[in-house]
């Protein structure tokens, strides 16, 4: 906890000080070490490491300790293989991740939100892709449990539709997005929801309403 405020405060060599130093005080808890690895994984991936920050994730991903762990790690290289420019990399091991994560992982969210980006970015998605994956996320109850992650696939969901000029069905969805718990708690999904709201209402010649 202290290494994570440090890291909070941007003071990444004093939060890596931290961690390294304690895993020389547990050099026999497996589950101890794995997680401090990925700790400094994080850290190496914020300060712009790159080869150490995914040298660090898939040991922790190798070493299969928990699953929970092994998908964090494989999420973060995965983000952080998006970042670098290498998307078509960061693909699978999104899939991997959700193959591996409980079915109520609270990290399952983050992870379908970032994979419908990466999609759409690498020109692979389509509104029927992310309404499967939008049905997919209300089975595993994330519209209840986790809304803003909900609601962040809506709104790519409905962007897709504008773009194929869909913008009734685009207007529908991003008024949804408006009416979301999702949106309740965060405000970049209601200047989202607006903004869509806005453009299609345009797109639809309802200039006042708009």
């Amino acid at each position: 906890d202290l290494a994570k405020a440090w890291q909070a405060a941007g003071d990444y060599t004093r939060a890596e000080a931290i961690v390294r130093g304690t895993l020389t005080e547990f050099p026999d808890e497996p589950s101890y070490a794995t997680r401090a690895r990925l700790h400094i994984a994080g850290i190496a991936d914020q300060e712009g490491r790159v080869d150490e920050a995914l040298r660090l994730y898939r040991e922790v991903a190798s070493a299969a300790v928990d699953p929970e762990m092994t998908a964090a790690a494989l999420f973060g290289e995965a983000t952080l293989q998006r970042r670098i420019g290498r998307a078509d990399r960061a693909l699978p091991l999104m899939d991997e991740a959700l193959a591996v994560l409980p079915e109520q992982a609270t990290l399952r969210g983050a992870v379908a939100v970032e994979r419908a980006e990466t999609l759409v970015e690498l020109g692979r998605s389509s509104p029927a892709d992310l309404e499967a994956m939008l049905a997919e996320a209300r089975s595993a109850g994330f519209e209840s449990r986790q809304p803003v992650a909900y609601a962040e696939l809506l709104v790519l969901l409905a962007r897709e539709m504008a773009n194929e000029e869909r913008h009734a069905d685009a207007l529908w969805v991003f008024e949804r997005v408006a009416s979301s718990p999702g949106a309740g708690e965060d405000a970049t999904l209601r200047q989202a929801s607006v903004e869509g709201q806005v453009a299609a209402l345009v797109a639809l010649g309802r200039n006042a309403q708009a």
